[in-house]
């Protein structure tokens, strides 16, 4: 038995939501469904065809029909109801028994910080069993790229409701208060959460670097101590180290400055702060360079450890302690890494030579 596989695109002249499928199966007769079914056997073009999503990728045009398809997620950016719909149709004579699993797995979210919304019931995804139809603004003067474009603009509220279509449609068909069995436990959503906010603000620490200057290191009383700058990896003067400079002015708020944090690791009563003051970030932005002082990091140990973090908030990251990101390389044992990559990087010692060991 082959595995049964079905993309859900949108038709660019008629703007309506098709499948793409493997198989066939018979229509409905007592219900119209959202959507029409075309037969298909290439699974390359059912990939090209499902994820063509204006503006990003051109429509796809299949050869052998001249049929033009773009993104399905138009309309079924959730496709879980049309998932029910031709399980129930393939296999008629179960139709009315649970799946063995009915597996949504989504594309990530970032839930930090929002409201998770509760589900309508009797609000299925389309309107009188069909979807409803795009409101296209300008459309007799529009050209089709303007038309799409204003597509996508008006169901980009869809693509953000893909969890919301999940819980609705389990509102719609399991009652797990009436269900015995634990069926509802067939039914699983796999939507991972994406801190996103964090993997950007950590993207930005890590074009931060600390060059330590050589031979720096010295041992003073009870401590140890080297000297360096902290660097950026984009050139000066370039574009890149200007958006950088751009990003920056948008974490002063009110009397907060983002800063390097400097710590030993264990012992954070030897630690201070670097601030990145609004003269430095202007000059980031309007210039295009950065230019830190040399400054002196001391550890109580050779072998301690030492931390660079950079802070664009006093608030800590969702399932974090705190709001420091390292940036690039840190922590590092900054006393130590340099005798530690010559015992490395030294040549083997030659073995000597016995005769009539052979």
């Amino acid at each position: 038995m082959f595995t049964k596989v079905t993309v859900t695109p949108t038709t660019v002249i008629a703007q309506q939501a098709v499948i793409l499928t493997n198989y066939n199966r018979p229509d409905p007769h007592s219900y119209e469904l959202p959507y029409r079914l075309v037969l298909t056997y290439a699974g390359s073009h059912n990939a090209r065809a499902t994820s063509a999503a204006p503006p990003s990728f051109k429509q796809f045009i299949k050869k052998d029909t001249q049929s033009a398809y773009v993104d399905g997620a138009l309309y079924h950016n959730n496709p879980v109801w049309v998932t029910h719909h031709e399980r129930r149709m393939i296999w008629g004579d179960v139709a009315s028994a649970p799946p063995d699993i009915l597996l949504s797995i989504g594309t990530g979210a970032n839930t930090a910080g929002q409201e998770k919304t509760r589900p309508v019931r009797n609000q299925p995804p389309f309107e009188n069993g069909e979807a409803s139809s795009p409101q296209v603004k300008g459309k007799s003067s529009s050209t089709p790229w303007k038309m799409w474009w204003n597509i996508a603009t008006d169901r980009f509220d869809r693509l953000l409701q893909c969890d919301d279509i999940w819980r609705t449609f389990m509102a719609e068909n399991i009652f797990p208060e009436f269900d015995g069995n634990g069926n509802h436990r067939r039914y699983i959503r796999i939507n991972p959460d994406l801190q996103t906010r964090e993997v950007a603000h950590r993207l930005i620490a890590s074009t931060f670097f600390f060059e330590k200057a050589a031979g720096s290191v010295k041992q003073q009383d009870s401590s140890f101590t080297c000297e360096g700058r902290i660097h950026c990896r984009f050139e000066q003067n370039s574009d890149e180290m200007k958006d950088l400079g751009e990003f920056l002015r948008s974490y002063i708020r009110g009397t907060f400055e983002p800063f390097l944090f400097v710590e030993e690791r264990g012992l954070r009563s030897n630690s201070f702060t670097l601030r990145l003051s609004e003269h430095i970030i202007n000059d980031l932005y309007l210039r295009g360079t950065f230019n830190l002082p040399r400054i002196q990091i001391s550890t109580s140990k050779e072998s301690s450890s030492t931390m660079i973090s950079l802070c664009l908030q006093t608030t800590p990251y969702p399932f974090s302690t705190d709001s420091h990101l390292p940036i690039s390389g840190f922590p590092r044992e900054l006393m130590t890494e340099d005798s530690r990559a010559r015992v490395l990087t030294a040549p083997p010692t030659p073995q000597a030579h016995h005769p009539g060991t052979d």
